[in-house]
């Protein structure tokens, strides 16, 4: 029903860290196409096989990186779902789910940028630290003590926090 290019799009912004409405509302709006975001969801996991290359994608940082979560009842039982997202790619560079908001899953879940950014976060820090030019990466986040001690645990010196 879809021509390959339409779909092959969707995916692509798909992985690329768009979300399933931002990539429907893109769709709708560039191409003049009304996709559902299941559907476009379904390709994702229906050819996602045939492109294995793209679970290596690294992220860009381009701009700050927005970390919050999201309350949610599972069951009767409050969790919580933590997200960082780039607030100029919106792509997500982070996401864990967990039962409360410990020091222990706040450093787990900002550890997983650590593995796929520090190269950037440190690059941007030498140019700080060397051309006195700060263009360290900035953290935003709100009050909760957690996520700041998570953060100088792991970034202390290497990236900025906007902590509130």
């Amino acid at each position: 029903r879809f021509k390959k290019e339409i779909i092959v799009k969707a995916i692509h912004q798909h992985i690329d860290g768009f979300s399933l409405y931002k990539v429907q509302y893109h769709l709708w709006q560039h191409e003049g196409i009304k996709v559902s975001r299941k559907t476009i969801l379904l390709w994702t996991k229906k050819y996602s096989a045939f492109l294995k290359s793209a679970t290596k994608l690294e992220p860009v940082l381009k701009g700050r990186q927005h970390y919050d979560e999201k309350y949610v009842k599972v069951n009767g039982e409050d969790c919580y779902d933590l997200n960082c997202i780039d607030s100029i790619t919106k792509f997500v560079t982070a996401h864990l789910f967990v039962d409360k908001r410990t020091k222990e899953n706040c450093v787990k879940f900002l550890s997983q940028i650590k593995e796929k950014c520090y190269a950037q976060i440190l690059a941007r820090y030498y140019i700080k630290k060397f051309l006195k030019i700060d263009k360290r990466i900035t953290f935003v986040c709100d009050k909760f003590g957690n996520y700041k001690r998570a953060f100088n645990k792991l970034f202390y010196r290497v990236a900025k926090l906007k902590f509130g």
